[in-house]
């Protein structure tokens, strides 16, 4: 733990790591020293459950006799003397394990001290540099593939989640992805009859009132919805649909880097929500065709990724940090029973702001009414249907 300040001002910024919030969790940036299991999808594995663990994500100690250094860039400025105070503190159990065997009572396992130390650092012995500018990443030109229906979405930096959203958004996270291709719009109902037929399936049908009008009458589309988004798709029917195409469903931070660039756009089409304003979708439920927003479009010229309806993702539902529940998703679902996976996406009928990080958690076998799908394909793959 960290606590760093100006000595002789009263209400000069105060920073610090390593502190616990009011619900006892440790800042996700905190240098720590601990060991993290986790499962077949990398996710951690730390209320117990053993028996998923697959392999050690991260094991960092020292040893008796031994050191180790922990960095931190803290801005400073002016002649002021700076009050440092670091301390080496251990619990036993994260908050989460404790929240889990205490039905989140508010209780937590004691905090001891190891060791204490206090610094004045005097600025004046200190060599002073001026901190380099950050340099601008340009926004990326759609660059297409061969495959018309495709886009390459390049290798590199992927911002994911949000620190004003909902709390399985948080914290932001700062990813490098691989190259891959992301289907320019979602699948319309003219691709997936085409895998009907060649599957020999009927078309999906949902026995509930709302969706009567987009049922399907064996192979048979609604009469004029061949450009209508596909719904009422279960997650294993997106899976085989791509599959038969010789590609995958995308991971859920293939989904988010594809509809916010590199560098994280609340949008896809910038940072404000009127700049994507479309009157075909006022007040539809579902967009009668994919394509009509070209305003819409993200960075790498993918479509429909906010305005569109719901898709599936590869990935099982997780908050990021897990250190809160969400409220659509009971994380103890997840871990011990039935799977819950993430869709990403905003249904045309949203008239405000709703952002390309968020995420929605959905049983594999739901079809609620708009939930759709697009397709993906590792970068290194050539061969398309």
């Amino acid at each position: 733990e960290l606590v760093m300040g100006r000595r002789s001002m009263k209400y000069a910024p105060q920073y610090s790591s390593g502190l616990l919030d009011k619900n006892h969790y440790l800042d996700p940036q905190a240098h720590s020293w601990r060991t993290v299991y986790v499962d077949n999808a990398n996710l951690a594995v730390d209320l117990h459950n053993l028996a998923a663990v697959r392999k050690t994500l991260l094991d960092t100690y020292v040893e008796p006799g031994k050191s180790d250094v922990a960095r931190f860039e803290i801005p400073i400025s002016g002649p002021d003397a700076i009050n440092v105070r670091i301390r080496l503190r251990l619990r036993k159990a994260n908050q989460r394990w404790t929240d889990w065997l205490t039905n989140f009572d508010g209780r937590t396992e004691a905090v001891a001290n190891i060791h204490e130390t206090t610094l004045t650092i005097e600025p004046a012995g200190l060599s002073w540099s001026r901190a380099p500018k950050a340099a601008a990443i340009p926004a990326p030109k759609p660059v297409t593939t061969r495959f018309p229906s495709m886009v390459l979405i390049p290798a590199g930096p992927a911002v994911i989640g949000s620190d004003s959203g909902d709390s399985d958004e948080t914290p932001v996270q700062h990813l490098k992805l691989g190259a891959y291709f992301m289907d320019r719009l979602p699948i319309t109902n003219s691709q997936y009859r085409r895998f009907l037929r060649a599957a020999k399936k009927p078309g999906p049908v949902h026995r509930i009132d709302w969706a009567q009008k987009y049922n399907w009458i064996g192979q048979k589309y609604p009469p004029g919805t061949a450009d209508q988004p596909a719904i009422l798709v279960s997650r294993e029917e997106a899976m085989a649909y791509c599959a038969w195409r010789g590609k995958r469903l995308p991971r859920e931070v293939e989904w988010e880097k594809a509809a916010r660039g590199p560098t994280g756009l609340i949008y896809p089409w910038g940072n404000k929500w009127e700049d994507g304003a479309c009157e075909a979708l006022d007040g539809v439920e579902v967009p009668p065709q994919v394509g009509l927003c070209p305003n819409r479009a993200s960075p790498y010229g993918i479509h429909e990724m906010v305005g569109g309806v719901y898709e599936w993702t590869a990935d099982p539902y997780m908050a990021y940090s897990r250190s809160t529940l969400h409220r659509n998703a009971n994380e103890w679902i997840t871990v011990f029973g039935d799977p819950s996976y993430a869709v990403r996406g905003v249904p045309s009928r949203q008239v405000g702001p709703a952002t390309t990080a968020a995420s929605r958690s959905e049983h594999a076998d739901n079809m609620r009414a708009r939930i759709g799908f697009r397709c993906a394909q590792d970068a290194y793959k050539r061969k398309v249907q």
